[in-house]
């Protein structure tokens, strides 16, 4: 069956519950002395494996998959998935238990992947180990991974090179996910930087995670192509980035933090305060006791931004009660918020309307006023009562 495959492009295997191998061990004839076999499938660009719930493994053999041609993988709802090509004896080789279960190694090649999605595996505690094959996931530029509750993470340390053109990265409802790059044995001659292509980073729904690089690569590592990062619900996070990879971030245009108790957004070993010159987009929502904005330079270390330095470059902006008080106890040039089109107001405790109204007036060209866990009885006349203590974002476009 397989030879006659040779032609497939699109192979998509949806709700089949009974299916337990897409290539049965039968369909295959093993070479003489039990050498390899190797099963290509030239021309496929899209797989989609979805909802069999009882699919252990594409093959089960000692043998080579290649998909000469695959652009497009997604594996979703496949419950007792042990392995892409699944071998008895593959597990006993991957920890001293025997019990970690493997998505891919390098008996699948996949020399022209883009685009992977997985998720609901419930077995896979690691996407990849050991060596690939050849090429394998060379070109990936984008991964999606939800619903894999037992991975622990998404890169390890040795791999790093093997994914330097990844783009886009969405890491969503992992509950023992503890940080995202693992950088533990990290081995990259001296001198040397391998540089992510890494665009757009997206985490959502992680509570364990603690970290998302769990060390300082002290710039043997780069993600100066970082343009977006947006975390949300992750309320174990100690700190976002380290310091070697927060001041290689020179393209970041937009960084929100919702919802994550973390203690720093940028691991501080020494006296800095960052610089991101083309951040537009600044968001942190119900964080704990982080501080984001501060005036002078004795509060260095205790801050992450001079709010002189990059107010003047944002045009959306989270304020919190802190951040307002500084601003109303201190004089700013008239135009200094008049870049300014979305503003948000979090946890302010003032209830005066007309406060609020001497507030804004500061921010001349806002287009949209966003307000979270505030005390307003109203805003003003015009918009009259709004209730009390909102947990919700209230959105004004246009005002």
């Amino acid at each position: 069956m397989v030879e006659s495959l040779q032609q497939l492009k699109c192979l998509e295997i949806i709700d089949c519950i009974s299916i337990q191998e897409i290539i049965s061990r039968e369909e295959v004839m093993k070479e003489e002395y039990g050498m390899t076999v190797a099963i290509a499938f030239p021309r496929l660009n899209s797989l989609k494996l979805k909802g069999l719930q009882k699919l252990i493994g594409f093959f089960h053999e000692d043998c080579i998959v290649e998909f000469q041609s695959l652009n497009i993988l997604k594996i979703e709802h496949c419950a007792e998935l042990k392995g892409f090509i699944f071998d008895k004896s593959m597990g006993k080789d991957i920890t001293t238990d025997g019990t970690d279960v493997v998505l891919f190694n390098e008996k699948v090649a996949f020399p022209n992947l883009e685009r992977m999605r997985i998720s609901h595996l419930r077995n896979v505690k690691r996407i990849w180990y050991g060596q690939l094959h050849g090429d394998s996931f060379h070109n990936l530029k984008e991964l999606e991974v939800e619903y894999c509750d037992d991975l622990l993470n998404i890169f390890s340390s040795f791999l790093m090179g093997v994914f330097q053109r990844l783009e886009m990265l969405t890491v969503t409802d992992r509950r023992c996910l503890e940080e995202v790059f693992d950088l533990q044995g990290l081995d990259i001659e001296e001198g040397s930087v391998v540089a992510i292509q890494l665009r757009e980073l997206l985490l959502f729904r992680l509570p364990k995670m603690k970290h998302v690089w769990n060390k300082d690569s002290h710039g043997n590592i780069s993600f100066q192509s970082l343009q977006e990062v947006e975390v949300g619900e992750c309320w174990s996070l100690k700190s976002l980035f380290p310091f070697s990879i927060a001041k290689g971030l020179l393209h970041l245009e937009s960084l929100i933090v919702d919802r994550c108790w973390v203690e720093e957004i940028v691991s501080k070993k020494r006296q800095h305060t960052t610089v991101w010159p083309v951040l537009r987009n600044l968001r942190t929502y119900r964080c704990g006791d982080i501080k984001i904005f501060g005036q002078g330079e004795s509060q260095i270390q205790k801050l992450l931004f001079l709010i002189e330095k990059v107010i003047p470059q944002l045009e959306e902006v989270y304020f919190s009660n802190d951040d307002i008080t500084m601003i109303c106890n201190a004089q700013y040039a008239a135009d200094f918020f008049g870049h300014i089109k979305v503003l948000g107001i979090t946890d302010f405790l003032n209830e005066s309307a007309l406060f609020l109204s001497h507030f804004l007036q500061r921010f001349y060209n806002l287009e949209m006023l966003e307000l979270g866990g505030c005390n307003f009885k109203e805003l003003s006349p015009q918009v009259g009562n709004v209730g009390e203590k909102k947990d919700m974002m209230e959105t004004q476009p246009k005002i």
